[in-house]
């Protein structure tokens, strides 16, 4: 017989009994039936996301409040330094790309707390490879909608490619 469908419920002691015309023969045997997810982090994705997301988003206007409120003070006496901090901004894809890595930074610092408090594991930060604790699913997942993964460099060939045209 084939068993399609199973739990954790189905774990315990089993017996296979075959019989034909030559004879009968007996086995005994027990049968562990573990979560189909080999990933403990994978289940926690898409909370770590919005977590993640939701903290930097947070984290961004916190510090615009501050600095706005740093210049409108009316006591501000601003130095060249302040000036120059107060007219340049980074570029839309540098704080994209900023805002990526840090949104993916937290979604795995929630992930790993999730795990911690499930007692799943004593997780070390940086200790145990991310392999371990998402599926390659969750880990692309991740990377896409926290932006990182759209953010990565294909290497260009253009250099190499007129070097060989002149030899």
């Amino acid at each position: 017989a084939v068993v399609s469908t199973q739990s954790t419920g189905d774990t315990g002691f089993y017996e296979c009994r075959a019989s034909n015309l030559a004879g009968t023969s007996r086995h005994e045997f027990s049968l562990a039936v573990t979560d189909a997810t080999p990933f403990p982090g994978d289940r926690f994705v898409s909370d770590a996301l919005e977590y993640a997301q939701e903290f930097v988003l947070s984290a961004i206007q916190e510090t615009q409040i501050i600095l706005r409120a740093r210049f409108n003070a009316p006591n501000f006496n601003p130095t060249p330094q302040d000036l120059f901090h107060m007219v340049r901004q980074p570029t839309r894809q540098a704080l994209y790309m900023a805002m990526s890595a840090e949104v993916f930074e937290h979604a795995m610092d929630f992930i790993h707390q999730q795990i911690e408090a499930l007692n799943v594991t004593s997780l070390e930060r940086n200790q145990q490879p991310l392999a371990s604790l998402l599926s390659p699913e969750a880990i692309d997942h991740l990377e896409d909608l926290s932006g990182c993964h759209a953010r990565k460099r294909q290497p260009k060939c253009q250099m190499r490619c007129q070097l060989m045209s002149f030899r």
